[in-house]
């Protein structure tokens, strides 16, 4: 029987940093431990990343830090410093997002040496994965990899750390079957809108962001028959490639309250950190529909749905956690 990649790399990894190597620590929180509702409190945008690694840097919590910060995941690498005293670097987290630390109560993991070795290499591997296998999840860590090291935060630990979990991954996906399922969460929403309304053929679909997934999302939706939708996004020019690519219309952000007034279903994914649609914005469009039914699916961390438009009549929202279930019964 071949061995498993990840379990005879750790080993090796391990061996050759005893005696030149100081403890690595992870803590963080994910969809296994945690709501969404509390990984949007602790999740990191771009922007914030920088001050995040200085402030850990700078006040001796690390010598050197990887901050993986996903839809479905808040996790802190560290090597060196004071990381390894734990309520130090979960106080840290809760201070730098300005949360009541009792709102991590019972969600935070923390591992050290060999298992957190073995968790990074099951995270960049798609192994611990909402939908076991999905790939987006190795190009996020890389991206994670790559802020880390431009903001110096990254050194020669890290460095070799990292560099054996893409080898890993890479492995892990040639020499075994985990990416063979089209099963992703863009894939699990495309799913779940056709599963409620039978047929997306002729459907109204307005699309709000223009990152991976909704372009994933608009490659399902091709698949299943949608000819033509609305791109709404933040940057005028990735929203019109996009649309010219899917043959879709893109429009401005502003232009959603209008979109919303045609659309069968909503599917968001932005990096915004306050809600895009508000419970006044869909309310007011809800006015105008006619009786007709709206669904809503949020893709996004922070949310980019308010969480109180679900009480809005004939509105069906359905967030990253709603999709869990809905996912693994397709890879069954």
């Amino acid at each position: 029987m071949q061995s498993c990649p990840v379990s005879a790399t750790i080993q090796p990894l391990h061996r050759r940093s005893a005696g030149t190597v100081a403890a690595i620590f992870c803590l963080g929180l994910s969809h296994h431990t945690a709501p969404i509702a509390v990984r949007e409190k602790v999740a990191f945008s771009p922007e914030n990343l920088v001050a995040a690694y200085r402030y850990l840097l700078e006040q001796g919590l690390a010598r050197e830090t990887l901050i993986v910060s996903t839809c479905n995941r808040t996790e802190i690498y560290v090597h060196g410093g004071q990381g390894y005293h734990r309520q130090a670097l979960q106080d840290w987290l809760c201070h730098f997002h300005g949360v009541d630390p009792r709102l991590l109560d019972g969600h935070i993991y923390y591992s050290s040496d060999a298992e957190t070795v073995r968790h990074l290499f099951r995270v960049a591997c798609g192994l611990d994965s909402m939908i076991i296998g999905e790939p987006q999840i190795l190009g996020q860590v890389k991206d994670a990899y790559q802020a880390a090291a431009d903001s110096g935060a990254a050194g020669p630990v890290l460095n070799r750390l990292l560099h054996w979990a893409f080898r890993v991954a890479k492995r892990v996906r040639s020499e075994t079957a985990i990416g063979s399922a089209p099963v992703s969460v863009a894939y699990a929403a495309v799913s779940l809108a056709k599963q409620l309304l039978g047929s997306l053929e002729g459907k109204s679909v307005l699309l709000i962001g223009a990152g991976d997934t909704i372009e994933l999302v608009a490659t399902h939706l091709r698949e299943h028959g949608v000819g033509s939708f609305a791109v709404a996004n933040r940057s005028a020019e990735r929203g019109q490639q996009l649309a010219e690519k899917f043959t879709g219309n893109a429009h401005a952000l502003e232009a959603i309250p209008e979109l919303l007034h045609d659309a069968d279903v909503v599917v968001s994914c932005t990096a915004s950190l306050l809600p895009i649609l508000t419970l006044e914005t869909v309310s007011a469009a809800m006015l105008r529909r006619a009786q007709r039914d709206l669904m809503l699916v949020d893709l996004a961390v922070p949310r980019d749905i308010a969480s109180e438009v679900e009480g809005v009549e004939q509105c069906f929202l359905y967030t990253l956690d709603d999709l869990n279930d809905i996912a693994h019964a397709c890879l069954r």
